[in-house]
């Protein structure tokens, strides 16, 4: 203190002055960081509200792409097939941007998760398209005709055979409610993917095969020998049929009841966690920004 009363008063103004100056420096170069830190706190908090924003938009399109799908594998409507397509194309255009915009580690590390899910639910979408032409072509080219064919000539005989035939009438009445049981049952496995139905639709046609072989049995050398022979052949081709159509449908039956609602739990469960991880971020970085805003109040103060 001795020392600061012996200076000049020209030299403790200068002092003051670098006092002063020295304080402002510090204030300054403070609010500096401050600021910088509140720029950088806004700028993770941006990233954050569009990783979150995405995986929200992601996981709206995801529930949408699998209601088409599943519609399109039930019905097979090709405007089905067709939209689920569309949103597929959208959706790999929203996990794109997300993979570009989002840069936190983690999430970053989901995001590439989303994307393997997505390419494995894609595959599973082209393989149900594939199988469904498959079974729509064989119900329409070959499956429907023979069956409506084998009907019609069973009932030929039935009408033909009358009172003349009555052994033959009785057996034709028997394989064609057989046939006709059989019909229906294969289209409960086409329409609904129903085992149960495709277990009964196995032992009917175990029963018509036998039924069959009586009727050749008893045609043998007669009047309707060429039409059950006929008849015979075209059940055999019915049967061939039907034994693709039940493979291509316990296939299909497997993707969108087993495989793809698999994947697409995994899928969601990624997207969930970006959520859930950006708006704990959100949050955090928030709290930051806001401590920063009024530290810099009381050192401009």
């Amino acid at each position: 203190m001795r020392l600061f009363a012996n200076l000049s008063i020209k030299l403790k103004i200068l002092l003051g002055f670098l006092s002063v100056l020295l304080i402002l420096v510090a204030a300054s170069w403070i609010s500096h960081a401050n600021v910088a830190v509140i720029a950088g706190s806004f700028n993770a908090f941006s990233q954050r509200v569009t990783a979150e924003s995405l995986a929200s938009r992601i996981d709206r399109g995801f529930l949408t792409l699998q209601g088409e799908v599943r519609e399109y594998g039930l019905v097979g409507h090709q405007s089905d097939a067709e939209a689920a397509l569309a949103t597929a194309g959208q959706l790999q255009a929203a996990i794109e941007r997300g993979q570009a915009a989002i840069q936190e580690p983690a999430q970053r590390s989901r995001m590439l998760e989303i994307e393997v899910r997505f390419t494995d639910y894609r595959k599973g979408i082209e393989r149900v398209i594939a199988l469904r032409k498959e079974e729509d072509g064989l119900v329409r080219d070959a499956l429907g005709p023979v069956g409506l064919q084998a009907t019609g000539e069973l009932s030929g005989m039935i009408e033909a055979a009358g009172q003349i035939d009555p052994t033959t009438t009785l057996v034709a009445v028997s394989a064609r409610q057989q046939l006709m049981q059989l019909r229906l049952d294969v289209n409960k496995v086409i329409g609904r993917r129903d085992e149960a139905a495709g277990v009964a639709a196995d032992k009917t046609l175990a029963d018509l095969e036998e039924t069959l072989k009586a009727q050749d049995s008893v045609t043998d050398g007669g009047t309707f020998q060429d039409t059950s022979l006929a008849v015979h052949e075209r059940i055999a081709a019915y049967s061939k049929t039907y034994g693709r159509i039940r493979a291509v449908s316990g296939e299909l039956g497997r993707l969108l009841n087993v495989t793809m609602p698999g994947t697409a739990d995994k899928l969601s469960a990624a997207v969930n966690a970006v959520v859930e991880s950006a708006d704990a971020d959100r949050a955090a970085i928030e709290a930051v920004a806001i401590g920063t805003l009024r530290r810099t109040q009381l050192v401009i103060l």
